[in-house]
């Protein structure tokens, strides 16, 4: 009979989300998972098949709170600048797991698979810039088309992943930035 350990799939998916958010998908093992786990690798097998296994399961799991804090930032009325907010908030996420973030700018490995949960999870990212954008201050007053504003959003995503990738201990420098520039396009 197998040794049941309490709490193991919690353990098994903190690991490799520390693992995965520092080290990126490459750099990452099942054998290094395990060992931050205290388990055996075949143990660790048991739960998922493979590395892109777990790894899609940190992946979208990981992204879900993330996916509702940006929720409540959209539909608070009291909400100052919800882009802002947004910006920052999405910043602050993307930071802090900073292998899993690059993998939403780059394509990868993992083929097929991958880029579905991928390409599902940018979609629902930029949904969230461009509705915090429609409540923009200064966007209510510019005119800007449909083709502006899809670009406008999606700079604001590669924005945010730049910045916190090249300048990552100046946040709120970054967050100004990426703010400016959308003012300054709106303007």
């Amino acid at each position: 009979m197998p040794k049941i350990i309490d709490g193991i799939e919690e353990k098994i998916y903190n690991a490799a989300y520390e693992l995965f958010s520092k080290k990126g998908y490459e750099s990452v093992n099942m054998k290094m998972v395990a060992n931050k786990t205290d388990i055996a690798v075949g143990t660790l097998y048991n739960y998922h098949k493979n590395k892109k296994s777990l790894y899609l399961s940190v992946l979208e799991n990981s992204w879900q709170e993330t996916l509702h804090k940006l929720d409540k930032i959209i539909e608070d009325k009291e909400n100052g600048d919800k882009l802002e907010n947004l910006v920052n908030e999405l910043y602050t996420e993307i930071s802090a797991r900073k292998g899993i973030a690059q993998e939403l700018i780059k394509a990868s490995e993992l083929k097929e698979i991958k880029k579905k949960v991928i390409n599902k999870l940018k979609y629902k990212l930029l949904i969230r810039i461009e509705e915090a954008l429609e409540c923009h201050k200064d966007y209510k007053n510019a005119e800007v088309d449909q083709e502006t504003k899809k670009r406008l959003v999606k700079l604001i995503f590669i924005e945010i992943i730049a910045m916190n990738n090249e300048f990552h201990d100046d946040k709120q420098k970054n967050i100004e930035f990426i703010m400016n520039s959308v003012n300054s396009i709106l303007s």
